[in-house]
């Protein structure tokens, strides 16, 4: 028992590690601490408290699995997922992201040359909500260029440089995305921006594993 105090910190640290292994712990300080509290009470009171212990653990575990079966933070690209990418391969990744923006941004130029003809026809242009500029969230920014209802977006980390971008529009207070990642991944953004034009809350969908998760930006 007493090297099992001396060596808790260690135990704690390895265990935090994964949700399996804060899970596993858990269970363990329960059933010691159960073990010295009520080992003279009555059958029945022991019953009980085993009971509603079983209870909270249970709960703890499905709360501990839900959250695990998404993609962490907010990010398109989970760090822990882009760590695993040699430098090479994030190389080439980038660059392709890259390409892919300069796509869009040439079609952006396009959009803003026809609007200009537009203009210079004396059509009455459509006002569409500006939300250019640069968003945050999940520890990661995200830099929005707009023509017009048409978009591009840049997944930008500290870390990692641009690890996403993709494409949408604007209609109202509503906006779509279709991106590409550095992990060779593809997705869809359903958003919608606030009333006071400073956040965007919606979803990511990733088309290859099929999960969605709530993503929330600020300005």
């Amino acid at each position: 028992m007493e090297r099992l105090f001396e060596n808790a910190p260690e135990i704690i640290s390895a265990a935090a590690k994964s949700p399996l292994g804060l899970f596993a712990l858990m269970i363990l300080v329960l059933a010691v601490l159960g073990f010295f509290f009520f080992r003279q009470a009555s059958e029945r009171t022991r019953v009980t408290i085993f009971l509603l212990m079983f209870i909270g653990v249970v709960a703890f575990g499905i709360a501990i699995f839900s959250a695990s079966s998404h993609p962490s933070g907010e990010s398109l690209v989970p760090s822990k997922e882009i760590e695993q990418l040699s430098d090479q391969k994030l190389a080439e990744r980038q660059a392709q992201l890259e390409q892919k923006l300069r796509e869009m941004e040439d079609a952006l130029e396009r959009a803003k040359e026809k609007g200009q003809q537009s203009e210079s026809a004396q059509e009455l242009p459509t006002q569409y909500v500006n939300i250019a500029g640069t968003w945050y969230g999940g520890g990661v920014s995200y830099l929005i260029q707009q023509i017009g209802s048409a978009l591009t977006i840049q997944e930008i980390s500290a870390i990692y440089g641009v690890t996403a971008v993709g494409q949408g529009t604007i209609n109202g207070h509503d906006i779509s995305f279709s991106y590409n990642t550095a992990l060779g991944t593809r997705g869809s953004a359903l958003l919608k921006l606030s009333a006071d034009g400073r956040q965007i809350t919606g979803t990511f969908t990733d088309f290859v594993s099929g999960l969605s998760w709530p993503t929330i930006l600020y300005r």
